[in-house]
């Protein structure tokens, strides 16, 4: 009797196991890989952002890469004065392949292939009001895409992650 009693227990035992180890398997094929992060800082305040678009480090398309510029929804915002400088960083990995900040889904600043990057805040608004018309937040994107003469170990042109930023002017 005891032999059977040990053998049932023996089984249970077995089978909550494997019931938690499956469990544990279903639980991390659910989790996502987390994107690279890029930083915004103006003065003591920052923001970080996790990429809008971001494809595992292979290129985006064309489609999906245009969609992510132009939609800059829950984009962490910070408030910028004309007189500040903006920093931006970004992750090793973004700066090994080269990028660009984009203002309002165009190319703005030349490309970068370091993890900082600052920029005056007057250039941003001068190059934004140049249609006469006051603007009250700015769309910053940093797009991941190779440096123009970069070698051939460097990947393919293209675009490889997009991540928003709002800049909200505070004059």
């Amino acid at each position: 009797m005891t032999s059977m009693l040990s053998r049932l227990r023996g089984r249970h035992t077995r089978a909550l196991a494997a019931t938690g180890a499956a469990f544990a398997l279903v639980a991390l094929s659910a989790c996502e890989k987390p994107t690279p992060m890029t930083t915004v800082t103006v003065g003591s305040d920052s923001v970080y952002s996790e990429a809008a678009c971001y494809n595992d480090g292979k290129k985006l398309t064309e489609e999906s890469f245009a969609t992510c510029v132009e939609d800059a929804k829950e984009a962490p915002s910070i408030s910028i004065d004309r007189n500040d400088s903006i920093k931006v960083g970004v992750e090793p990995d973004i700066a090994e392949r080269g990028w660009q900040i984009w203002l309002e889904g165009q190319p703005f600043d030349a490309f970068a292939d370091s993890t900082y990057q600052s920029v005056d805040a007057s250039i941003i608004v001068q190059a934004l009001q140049r249609g006469g018309q006051e603007v009250d937040s700015v769309k910053m994107s940093i797009v991941e895409t190779p440096l123009p003469d970069a070698g051939e170990q460097q990947a393919q042109p293209g675009y490889y992650g997009v991540w928003n930023f709002e800049l909200e002017l505070s004059e």
